[in-house]
């Protein structure tokens, strides 16, 4: 399936802006009512289910079609990098310059690696410092690397992809095991996606029941903000800690079955396509890159200033989401232009060249 679905790519926008909105509550307001409400709504935490379920499935897809060709695995994992890499070190030296400028021995500490950049510009040990979200990008990186064997299993064997699955899911709470599962959920999607497209889920007894089930799937992606309020069972609790079950893998659940909702719905579909949110679709990379500078770099080292100026926390909170959401689109928007779009054609041209 070479068409490119646009209403996914509204979806990863949407999130990604929830992710910014979610920081910018994160950042100050988090312990208010409003603030929890807020957080529960945006729930940029568990966003990042979605943006690997839905990895999973994107980067998948395509080699699931009829006459879809063999995965060239060089071809492949070029790619990645040439999608990932660029926009993500332009953003990060502006992170580095920003915080460190000021030092006297600015370019000694730069060639010395003495802040760990190079670890976190490689995206590997977890070196955080300068961009925290950036651990989802080597999670990315990590699993893109696997991506293609999963491929290769579903072609061959559908029923091993559910197999391991299952065993990432019982193995328990390993960093990597519930990302892979994510992953796998992703390329279950891929493989049925003719199928889940085409479904009649009219036909289901629980048809007339499924408002209350978009309910419950609601509550379900925010789970882990849902026990907050109302803590489990000390029993069911030591159970989960015992299975090694983490929120993520409900939400990588629910993410998943959403994903299966709008693949199915031809009026959803239509909404998420409209110009706009497919155009945010677009610069969603690079709205998950640049936010963290207006609301973690910008804005909140000021708090006192605006505090002075406004003598109100809920100003306070509408100036700095003002600031972050249209600071945010504006220079995720110069990125992908400046800087992805042609990191973009450049690898392509090149992956044909070097990887025929």
């Amino acid at each position: 399936m070479n068409k490119r679905l646009d209403y996914l790519d509204s979806i990863r926008g949407l999130a990604a802006l929830s992710v910014a909105i979610y920081h910018v509550i994160a950042a100050h307001w988090g312990w208010m009512p409003w603030g929890k409400v807020g957080l529960f709504v945006f729930n940029g935490g568990d966003a990042v289910s979605l943006f690997f379920v839905l990895s999973g499935l994107v980067l998948s897809i395509r080699y699931f079609d009829d006459q879809a060709q063999d995965i060239n695995y060089p071809k492949f994992i070029f790619a990645r990098i040439v999608r990932l890499f660029p926009a993500f070190w332009v953003m990060l030296a502006i992170y580095y310059v920003y915080v460190f400028h000021s030092e006297d021995s600015f370019f000694v500490n730069w060639l010395g690696n003495t802040h760990k950049w190079l670890e976190e510009a490689v995206l590997i040990r977890g070196n955080h410092n300068l961009f925290l979200p950036d651990w989802t990008l080597g999670v990315e990186l990590a699993v893109s690397l696997i991506l293609p064997v999963l491929v290769v299993v579903a072609r061959h064997n559908i029923r091993w992809i559910v197999y391991l699955a299952l065993i990432v899911l019982i193995c328990g709470n390993g960093y990597y095991n519930i990302n892979i599962f994510h992953f796998c959920l992703g390329v279950l999607i891929a493989f049925y996606f003719e199928t889940i497209k085409n479904f009649d889920f009219s036909t289901w007894k629980i048809y007339p029941f499924r408002y209350l089930i978009y309910v419950l799937l609601f509550l379900m992606y925010n789970l882990r903000h849902v026990v907050e309020i109302y803590p489990l069972n000390p029993t069911l609790t030591s159970i989960m800690l015992f299975l090694g079950l983490d929120w993520f893998y409900f939400s990588a659940i629910s993410a998943a079955i959403f994903l299966i909702i709008v693949i199915n719905n031809n009026t959803l579909q239509q909404m998420l396509s409209i110009k706009p949110l497919v155009f945010l679709g677009k610069i969603s990379y690079g709205i998950y890159l640049t936010h963290w500078l207006f609301i973690n770099y910008l804005l909140m080292p000021r708090w006192d200033y605006f505090n002075t100026l406004l003598q109100s926390e809920s100003k306070i909170f509408w100036v700095f989401l003002s600031i972050t959401i249209a600071g945010t689109l504006v220079l995720s928007s110069v990125l992908y232009y400046v800087v992805e779009l042609p990191s973009i054609k450049w690898g392509k041209k090149w992956a044909n060249r070097l990887f025929s």
